[in-house]
């Protein structure tokens, strides 16, 4: 073999060794990054809430469609404030469904549609829950006025849904969320002290 055939080869050999050893050092800050950047839960709030039917100061009963011939009256509404605490690590949300709950009445559920939320991000969205049945309405209202106002009325809010992380290009496996909340109402439709409510 000629010298110049096996300086080829040495420089071949050399460039593999080098390219290897970029890949190996790339892999090795990934997975350290990775074993860092332990990914922390985003947080979920509900903010702003109202429920029109427990404000006594309210005399009428809010439609906020027609639905065809049957009218939807709005049980509460609320904005749910999902906050992303992580520095460099984005989430991705599957569809979420929160739920309200008035004792065993299952006052009804949205989905809120999934998206990608980048790191250090909060994001809101607003919800409305709303039934054709108006004798739900006076049950409350007279529930209400049976405990008093001091006592209040209290629904239980839930959230199930799927969530996922990313860090650079990787994605971690599927994680379920399964939270809840007792949000406790006043004789003005609202939170007791207007204090925002975390999902846990």
């Amino acid at each position: 073999m000629s010298s110049h055939s096996t300086k080829t080869c040495r420089d071949h050999f050399s460039l593999c060794a080098w390219i290897l050893e970029v890949l190996i050092v790339w892999i090795l800050i990934f997975l350290l990054i990775c074993l860092v950047s332990q990914p922390k839960a985003p947080n979920f709030s509900i903010t702003n809430f109202y429920s029109p039917p427990l404000d006594l100061t309210n005399t009428t009963q809010i439609i906020n469609s027609t639905n065809g011939h049957d009218p939807q009256y709005t049980i509460a509404t609320f904005n749910l404030q999902i906050t992303n605490p992580n520095k460099a690590i984005r989430v991705y949300y599957q569809d979420l469904n929160v739920s309200l709950h008035y004792n065993n009445w299952a006052v009804g559920e949205v989905c809120v549609l999934g998206f990608e939320q980048v790191h250090k991000n909060s994001t809101e969205r607003e919800l409305r829950f709303s039934t054709g049945n108006d004798g739900e309405l006076v049950r409350m209202r007279r529930a209400f006025s049976s405990n008093g106002s001091a006592s209040g009325v209290s629904f239980r809010a839930g959230l199930v849904g799927g969530i996922r992380y990313g860090i650079f290009w990787w994605k971690t496996r599927r994680g379920v969320l399964d939270l809840g909340a007792v949000v406790a109402v006043g004789s003005d439709g609202k939170v007791f002290g207007g204090m925002d409510l975390k999902l846990a």
